[in-house]
């Protein structure tokens, strides 16, 4: 993460990542949708591309972490 992130940026971020987490274990990640993880994160589509620009840039970012 940034240090210039501030925690609600972190928590949105932390969430979008657990719910694409989550729809993994049920859906390759070419089946998920942006919709898809939006729903599951329950945050709406804006708020998505705020902080990434297609799944691909969700993935690589929790990747990053391990």
């Amino acid at each position: 993460m940034k240090k210039n992130e501030n925690k609600r940026v972190q928590r949105t971020k932390n969430s979008l990542k657990k719910a694409l987490l989550s729809l993994l274990k049920i859906k390759t990640f070419d089946d998920i949708t942006i919709t898809d993880i939006i729903k599951e994160a329950d945050y709406n589509r804006g708020t998505f591309y705020i902080h990434y620009e297609k799944k691909k840039d969700l993935l690589d970012d929790l990747m990053k972490k391990y």
